[in-house]
């Protein structure tokens, strides 16, 4: 994962934030598909609006042990297949 990018992007958003919006702000990184190729395509599919929703059993969450529930309110950061954060092309 790229750190760097990671956070520039971050800092990025949170300047398009109206005053007092951003206060207490968190975000998750997150990465679908299990290829470099189908990251990207899923990656796609957020940007234009066509993927708008992702789920994911409660037990796979636990058996993985990567990363707490997800909370409402929380940002994600979707990762394109070489692991930067996807933007739109």
């Amino acid at each position: 994962m790229h750190e760097a990018s990671i956070s520039q992007y971050w800092q990025r958003y949170l300047q398009t934030l109206t005053v007092g919006r951003a206060a207490g702000s968190t975000f998750r990184v997150d990465q679908f598909g299990d290829t470099p190729e189908l990251a990207d395509e899923l990656g796609h599919l957020v940007v234009i609006g066509v993927k708008t929703a992702t789920c994911s059993a409660p037990w796979e969450w636990e058996a993985e042990q990567q990363h707490p529930l997800v909370e409402v309110g929380v940002k994600t950061i979707i990762l394109d297949g070489a692991k930067t954060p996807h933007v739109s092309s």
